[in-house]
C-alpha cells in the first residue's frame, strides 16, 4: 500500500515553486541533423516548498520518513496544489535538516519533490 503525505505538515504557500521537467533527449551527430525524442510517456514536474511541523507531530513525521517512505526513496501520494488532485510523488534533494523556530514549537525545512503526471 502506498503511503500518503502527512496532513499535519503545513506547506508555506509563499515558498512554493513548480518547474516542468522535459522528457526529451537529444542526440547530436558529427554530420546531419540532430535527433530528438521523448524519453518517457509520462511527464514529471518538480516542486519545492518550505514546510513546518508542530512539535507534537515531529516524531510522527520522522517515523513517516524513515518507515513509510524508506527515508525518502519510495513513492507516496500527494495532493498536487496546482490541480488539486492526488498524484504519485517522491522526495528528491531532501536531507531532513529540520530547524526549530525560536520558541521550539515548530520545526522547519525545505522539500523538493518530483510529481508523476500521467494525465
Amino acid at each position: 500500500m502506498i503511503s500518503e503525505f502527512p496532513i499535519y505538515v503545513d506547506i508555506e504557500a509563499n515558498t512554493y515553486r513548480e518547474s516542468m521537467i522535459s522528457t526529451v533527449i537529444r542526440s547530436d551527430f558529427d554530420s546531419g541533423f540532430s535527433k530528438q525524442r521523448r524519453q518517457y510517456c509520462a511527464s514529471f514536474k518538480r516542486i519545492t516548498f518550505d514546510i513546518s511541523i508542530c512539535n507534537e507531530k515531529y516524531s510522527d513525521f520522522i517515523s513517516w520518513w524513515k518507515n513509510d517512505i524508506n527515508m525518502g526513496a519510495d513513492w507516496f501520494l500527494f495532493i498536487d496544489p496546482s490541480s488539486e488532485t492526488q498524484k504519485r510523488a517522491r522526495l528528491i534533494e531532501f536531507d531532513l535538516d529540520l530547524r526549530p523556530d525560536k520558541l521550539m514549537r515548530k520545526w522547519n525545512t525545505s522539500i523538493s519533490m518530483e510529481i508523476f503526471d500521467n494525465g
